[in-house]
């Protein structure tokens, strides 16, 4: 109550100290009644008489419960200011004052007053807190407390925890869903209900651990930097400190590689093999090991072939050779095989195909050929293996084709040799053909490796033409130019004696016929005509000429 207050409560009753009650008054009085302050557990009230009301000189002040009629009153009470005290919070109160005269006649004012104490902070925390915790998040809910505890209209619930700060939620709403918690991690709640005047209760507190999560890390992600090594990376779990189960193995077998731990989210792994696919996946422990994360399937980059191609073969000819292969095991491939390098003893082609001809060879010659497969990382290990092309015809003749005998019935002959050429020489052929005194028939004779060769058979004084080729297993080549060669002459046959007419006592005349050129066996240089005397013995010898025209007479030969 202010200074000013006590200043007219004190006029009035000195007013009425000096005044007397009146005998009478009239029965419909009324006072001035409004209600000028209020707390949760009092109201204050300024009240006076209205002129009709002076004759009375005894007051009482009474209020009364709305809601359960309780009545508090208070008597002797001199008009102007008056507060009750100890009353109920956020309580109706109807307020009236009565009056009483000298002579004891009392009556009810017909003034009165509703008034509300004010609401206080509900005098009891929400019922029945309990948790329902997850891994990020927590379902709190509660039960409103008694009604007689609200002192108030209950419009909110506040809620507090050490996650954040929280929004209030209506009074309608006996949950609340915490979010955005860390798994594993224990954290209080407290709960207080608020009056419509943002009063608040004492708190209900409750601690929780939100549960572990069932999940794994996301963001999986391998990369190869090269031909044996491989980056893993994923997203690091927020809800703890955990280590992490690296698991590798070959994609599509059940060969494991191998599993580690790791601390941070990136490893980087080496000793793999080159071009091979891996499938890996991680899980988190922590407390426990955790899910396992869906695999993430990479490939290591290209290697060089490990090995060289294989059953490598050559199937020669004279002048190609087909070369054949088979690619390396696709364990030892690393990688795409784009091609494969032929070299043939310093010529290099290239083919995707496995096999190649080659071409515009030399027969007979040694070669060495390699092939290596090749990725886009380069080539490979090599194979190799020599082949020898077969033997083709000499393509040189002998040269220097050379008579250097002759008898009447044989004929040698010489030549310098065919060095190797297309192949082994394995002989030689002679082909003659008798061209003098008559054309006879060509035939061959086929000889050893000797460069020389008596021919034999011969007719006398003829003259042959002679040719010899050297020959490889693959036949003979080209036949040297011919030479012509001439055998040796032989005594001819006996002449025919055609006649013989005596001219003279001592001569005789003989007649011989021609010999032909097989008859004469050679050059007739002359004829020997030898007469024996039949009865004597003797014997005379004459020579003639035979270009002579007619018979000659020689001399006598003994």
């Amino acid at each position: 109550m202010d200074f000013q207050r006590w200043i007219a409560l004190i006029s009035l009753l000195a007013a009425s100290l000096g005044s007397s009650c009146k005998a009478e008054c009239p029965c419909n009085c009324s006072v001035s009644l409004t209600n000028s302050h209020r707390s949760f557990d009092s109201l204050s009230f300024d009240w006076n008489l209205k002129p009709e009301a002076e004759c009375f000189c005894n007051f009482t002040v009474v209020a009364r419960r709305v809601d359960n009629g309780y009545i508090e009153e208070k008597p002797n009470i001199l008009p102007g200011y008056y507060t009750f005290y100890y009353l109920h919070p956020f309580t109706y109160y109807i307020v009236k004052v009565a009056g009483e005269t000298a002579d004891g006649f009392s009556a009810y004012f017909k003034t009165e007053v509703i008034a509300r104490t004010s609401e206080r902070a509900p005098t009891a925390a929400p019922r029945d807190l309990k948790m329902h915790p997850s891994p990020r998040s927590a379902l709190v809910t509660w039960d409103p407390p008694p009604v007689e505890n609200w002192s108030g209209n209950v419009t909110q619930y506040k809620i507090y925890s050490n996650s954040t700060s929280l929004p209030f939620t209506t009074a309608c709403d006996n949950n609340y869903t915490l979010t955005s918690l860390t798994p594993q991690r224990t954290y209080y709640v407290n709960v207080a209900t608020v009056a419509n005047d943002g009063v608040e209760s004492s708190t209900s507190k409750m601690t929780f651990t939100t549960t572990t999560p069932d999940e794994y890390p996301g963001g999986l992600e391998v990369k190869s930097t090269n031909n044996t090594s491989l980056v893993i990376s994923w997203n690091a779990l927020d809800w703890c400190n955990p280590e992490y189960d690296v698991n590798i193995s070959e994609a599509g077998s059940l060969t494991h590689v191998q599993t580690f731990q790791a601390y941070s989210p990136s490893v980087n792994v080496s000793g793999l093999s080159p071009f091979t696919y891996y499938s890996v996946t991680v899980a988190a422990r922590c407390n426990g090991t955790g899910l396992v994360s869906p695999a993430v399937v990479t490939r290591t980059d290209e290697d060089v072939p490990a090995v060289a191609p294989l059953n490598l073969r050559v199937l020669p000819s004279i002048r190609w050779a087909m070369v054949t292969w088979d690619p390396p095991s696709p364990p030892d491939q690393r990688g795409v095989i784009t091609g494969y390098l032929i070299n043939n003893t310093g010529t290099v082609f290239h083919t995707q195909n496995t096999s190649y001809n080659l071409s515009s060879l030399t027969p007979f010659k040694k070669y060495n050929v390699t092939v290596e497969a090749r990725t886009s990382a380069g080539h490979g290990p090599l194979d190799f293996v020599c082949y020898i092309t077969m033997e083709d015809k000499p393509s040189t003749s002998p040269s220097d084709l050379r008579e250097t005998a002759a008898t009447s019935h044989s004929i040698s002959v010489a030549w310098n040799p065919v060095s190797q050429d297309n192949g082994i020489i394995t002989g030689y052929t002679i082909q003659v053909q008798q061209v003098f005194p008559s054309p006879g028939e060509l035939y061959s004779i086929v000889t050893d490796t000797s460069s020389t060769y008596a021919i034999a058979g011969l007719q006398p004084n003829s003259t042959y033409r002679v040719e010899v080729a050297a020959h490889t297993s693959a036949g003979a080549g080209d036949y040297s130019p011919s030479v012509d060669v001439q055998t040796a002459e032989k005594e001819p046959l006996p002449p025919r004696l055609e006649s013989v007419r005596r001219t003279s006592a001592t001569q005789l005349e003989v007649a011989v016929g021609s010999l032909t050129a097989e008859e004469s066996r050679g050059v007739i240089s002359s004829y020997c005509v030898r007469v024996v005397e039949a009865d004597r013995g003797g014997s005379l010898e004459d020579c003639l000429d035979p270009q002579a025209q007619g018979p000659i007479h020689s001399e006598r030969c003994d």
